[in-house]
């Protein structure tokens, strides 16, 4: 899964998350998104965005896009990632 915006930075690479197979017990870590297939993000099966795994892509190595998230699952993923890198953004 793409992270960063098309209007940030000036290298052409992209941060991603990978979307990975989980058995059901090692799902329930909070880092950990589970995402179940839908028409609009293109999946075949259930998977998990893995939000510790985030490493940056050239932009080449994209060929095409298989689908796009639902806004309550890239909300999931958001703050999977502000779990990971320690940041409170519950505004408190």
């Amino acid at each position: 899964m793409v992270l960063s915006s098309d209007n940030v930075g000036a290298l052409a690479i992209k941060l991603v998350a990978p979307i990975t197979g989980r058995p059901p017990s090692r799902a329930s870590q909070p880092w950990l998104v589970q995402v179940r297939p839908t028409r609009a993000n293109g999946l075949t099966k259930d998977g998990c965005v893995d939000a510790l795994q985030l490493r940056g892509i050239a932009f080449e190595r994209f060929t095409k896009r298989i689908g796009v998230l639902s806004s309550d699952d890239l909300e999931d993923v958001v703050a999977a990632v502000a779990l990971v890198i320690d940041l409170d953004i519950g505004g408190g």
